[in-house]
């Protein structure tokens, strides 16, 4: 989608580190996106 270094996302809101307005992002043509996350290691704690 064009979106780079994104450092909040949506495991940060669930794990309870940042808010969840934090996690939004506007992508193209003004589309508020909350990316995933890049790695499901965080899953197994």
């Amino acid at each position: 989608m064009g979106l780079k270094n994104l450092s909040i996302t949506l495991q940060n809101v669930l794990f309870e580190e940042a808010k969840l307005e934090k996690a939004i992002y506007i992508g193209p043509a003004g589309v508020k996106v909350v990316p995933a996350g890049m790695s499901l290691d965080v899953l197994e704690k």
